[in-house]
Parts: C-alpha cells; sequence; structure tokens
C-alpha cells in the first residue's frame, strides 16, 4: 500500500531511485496496464547456460563453490592475465574455444575470474594502471566473453552474479531492455532479454 502511495506521489518524476518494487506500482499510476511476459522454457533453445560470476563478494564465493561441488564444467580466468589488452584478448579466445564445447553441447558452463587479489596489485602496479581501472579491464574481459560466447554458441540463457559484471555483460550481449518474467527467490528475478538486434535472451 506504502508503494502504490508512492508511485501516485512520484509518478511524475523523472528520475527515480529507491527499492525497485515501485515499477510494479508506477503503470496503474500512470494509467498504463502492466502486461507479464508470456514465456516458457520451451521458447529456449537447447544450448546450455553460461554463468558469469566476476563479483568477488564473499557471497558470490559461496555461489561458486555451491556449483562446483554439484560438478559443473568450469573456467577459471587468470585475473592477472585480463588486466593488459594483449592477454586479455589470448585469455578470452582461450575461454570461449573451451566453454562453445560444453555449451553446444547442451551442458552448463561457470566462469569466473581467480581471486588473486595481491597478485592483481602486484601486476597492475607493473602495468601503471590503478586498481579502478584494473577492475574495468576485468570487467571488459567479461564484455568481450559475453559476446565473443553468444557469437559463437547462439546460447539464449544466461546468469550473472556481480553488479558490475551484470553491466559488463549486457554491453556485450546487446541488451536493450530487460522484461521480469519469474522470481525465482526474494529479489532475485528470472528476466527475459530483448537485444539491439531483434532477439530475446
Amino acid at each position: 500500500k506504502d508503494l502504490s502511495k508512492a508511485a501516485y506521489i512520484i509518478k511524475d518524476e523523472k528520475n527515480i531511485c529507491g527499492a525497485s518494487a515501485i515499477c510494479e506500482e508506477l503503470p496503474e499510476a500512470w494509467g498504463e496496464k502492466s502486461t507479464p511476459v508470456r514465456y516458457t522454457d520451451s521458447n529456449s533453445n537447447s544450448k546450455g547456460t553460461v554463468v558469469f560470476a566476476g563479483s568477488l563478494t564473499p557471497q558470490t564465493a559461496a555461489q561458486v563453490r555451491y556449483l562446483e561441488e554439484k560438478g559443473i564444467n568450469k573456467v577459471v580466468l587468470q585475473s592477472t592475465r585480463l588486466l593488459s589488452a594483449e592477454s586479455r584478448e589470448k585469455e578470452v579466445r582461450k575461454a570461449v574455444e573451451y566453454a562453445a564445447g560444453i555449451i553446444d553441447n547442451g551442458e552448463n558452463v561457470l566462469i569466473y575470474a581467480s581471486r588473486e587479489t595481491e597478485s592483481v596489485r602486484r601486476e597492475s602496479e607493473k602495468l601503471g594502471i590503478t586498481e579502478i581501472e584494473a577492475g574495468r579491464n576485468i570487467s571488459l574481459a567479461f564484455e568481450m566473453l559475453a559476446k565473443c560466447i553468444l557469437d559463437v554458441t547462439g546460447t539464449d540463457k544466461y546468469a550473472v552474479a556481480g553488479g558490475e559484471t551484470s553491466d559488463a555483460v549486457s554491453r556485450g550481449l546487446g541488451v536493450r531492455a530487460m522484461r521480469i518474467w519469474q522470481e525465482i527467490e526474494a529479489g532475485v528475478p528470472l528476466m527475459t532479454a530483448d537485444l539491439e538486434n531483434g532477439k530475446r535472451l
């Protein structure tokens, strides 16, 4: 009820920050109907799911461990090799070559960067880049991976852990708009993505 009231109060604001749940209430405040996405697993292709885990948070580390214990196929990117353009390109190419066969076979694959914080710091100093630039370079690797994997395999199923990683993967895939489909857990949505080329993931 509070969100509904808030939606009517802020409906004419150009920039809105806060709980994303307000999005459920805004269409009514704007006098529009909210139409649920009609989508089922049968709309998807038979290729495997790509799981990108770029975040270094303890939660993502636990999620990675869980998937490894379940026996998921995995590609571990060497973080220090993602800092310069030449070594990043080689590392991405190698990862795509390995992951593509798994995905085309209908199996899932986890791709994450190694947690070598101290090594990354030392390598960044050698290259003369800041920690922020190092983080951007690692994110760029995930952007390149997402684009290459989509181009090579055409798989339409992706799971992403980490805010910056989500941003990078969305750019790589060419996401134009996201539509909430189902809620898996509180605050964790299953979504469809409309791409710039007209395809849907």
